[in-house]
């Protein structure tokens, strides 16, 4: 009976102790959550920020090349028959810069790629 009675109590101190723990562990989780979310938050603002720098950073344009092809879209799309807005840089493909924007007109999106060729943005291939 002693035997059982003492059993009975190491277990029950071994339940608070191992209960009291996880309780602990899960203030500190929380803790740790709202540390983690903080910055995830702070690091969405910076790569907004410098999206084309972080989608280039291994590529072997700069954001002024990256610029002057978009120039180029925009120019392309001037004399175009649809109506087109948002143009936006989307990704380098090996050595091409695609450039995504909305066809108002068709209702659809369309891409444009360019390639530096000889010093100058020609575009290399445009449509849906």
């Amino acid at each position: 009976m002693k035997k059982r009675i003492l059993l009975c109590t190491a277990l029950l101190a071994m339940s608070c102790i191992i209960f009291s723990c996880k309780k602990e562990k899960g203030v500190n989780d929380s803790a740790t959550e709202s540390k983690v979310i903080a910055i995830t938050e702070t690091k969405e603002v910076d790569t907004t920020v410098a999206k084309k720098n972080v989608e280039t950073k291994n590529q072997i344009y700069t954001d002024e090349q990256i610029s002057e092809a978009e120039k180029v879209a925009s120019d392309y799309y001037k004399n175009f028959a649809h109506k087109v807005k948002d143009l936006k840089f989307k990704k380098i493909k090996g050595k091409k810069v695609m450039f995504q924007i909305y066809d108002e007109t068709n209702e659809a999106t369309r891409f444009i790629y360019l390639k530096l060729q000889n010093g100058k943005w020609k575009v290399v291939n445009e449509g849906y």
